[in-house]
C-alpha cells in the first residue's frame, strides 16, 4: 500500500496544474512527498477503511502550498476512502 500511494502522491505532485506548467520545483515534491508519506504512515493509513464517502486529509506541506485541481488545500491533500 505505501508503495502505491508513494506512486500516487508523486503522481498528483508533478501533474501539472491549470496552467498547464507544473508549479512546485523537484525540491518541494521530494520534501511534500517525504511528509505526506510520514503522514500517512502515521494517521491515514491506520484509519483507511475504503468506506464509500469516507475522507482522509494528509499532510503534505505545512499550509504552504494549494492546488484544488489535486485535492490540495493550504497544505494538506483530501482522499476519499
Amino acid at each position: 500500500m505505501d508503495d502505491m500511494f508513494e506512486k500516487y502522491l508523486r503522481e498528483q505532485l508533478e501533474k501539472p496544474g491549470p496552467s498547464r506548467k507544473s508549479s512546485l520545483t523537484a525540491e518541494d515534491v521530494e520534501d511534500f512527498l517525504k511528509r505526506g508519506l510520514s503522514d500517512f504512515e502515521a494517521t491515514v493509513k491506520r484509519a483507511f477503511s475504503g468506506a464509500q464517502g469516507s475522507k482522509h486529509s494528509i499532510d503534505i506541506g505545512a499550509g504552504r502550498y494549494t492546488d484544488e485541481s489535486k485535492g490540495i488545500r493550504r497544505g494538506r491533500m483530501v482522499l476519499d476512502g
